[in-house]
């Protein structure tokens, strides 16, 4: 078995060489989350030249959920690229695999392709997360007597929506995105 053109290599882990050639111009890699901190950032790197007008791009996917996404590419004018990850998801991998797809590509096509902007992630997540409290803690309101316009609720009620919120972030990281 020869050794694909180009490698994939996570800080602190061995350089990844279990690549699945699908077709002449695609390639797969699942590799398995080692430790928590492993999937923040690799390196892709040519080995050898692609042809000219080509570059490889990398999409992610990632665990439980279905949809590709573009990370970036390498070509012969730029043979190397520091893929981060970690805007992807707001909390780490454990117990996971990601998949990368690689795909030889025209550059024309790759230079109208971005990555995910960072904050456009948080940003979403941040927002479905205080969505999602304030409805459970309105769930439990009742209005202060005499004091019109106020309302209170029981202690407990964030504790609880806290635990409940982190046993669902456990079992799927993503289920904020549905």
């Amino acid at each position: 078995m020869s050794l694909p053109p180009f490698g994939i290599i996570f800080p602190k882990f061995p350089m990844t060489t279990t690549v699945v050639q699908v077709d002449e111009t695609h390639f797969s890699c699942k590799i398995p989350a080692q430790s928590p901190d492993m999937f923040q950032e690799f390196l892709l790197v040519l080995f050898q030249p692609v042809q000219p007008e080509t570059g490889l791009s990398v999409y992610i996917l990632m665990p439980n959920t279905a949809q590709w996404q573009f990370m970036g590419y390498v070509c012969n004018e730029k043979p190397s690229e520091l893929i981060k990850l970690q805007p992807l998801s707001p909390f780490p991998i454990i117990n996971g695999v990601i998949e990368l797809g690689l795909a030889l590509e025209p550059k024309l096509r790759l230079n109208t392709l971005t990555p995910p902007p960072p904050t456009e992630i948080f940003n979403e997540f941040a927002k479905k997360m205080a969505t999602n409290l304030f409805n459970y803690v309105q769930s439990f309101e009742k209005e202060v007597p005499n004091v019109p316009g106020y309302v209170m609720t029981p202690r407990n009620v964030l504790q609880g929506w806290f635990e409940k919120y982190m046993t669902r972030l456990s079992k799927d990281p993503n289920f904020w995105r549905t």
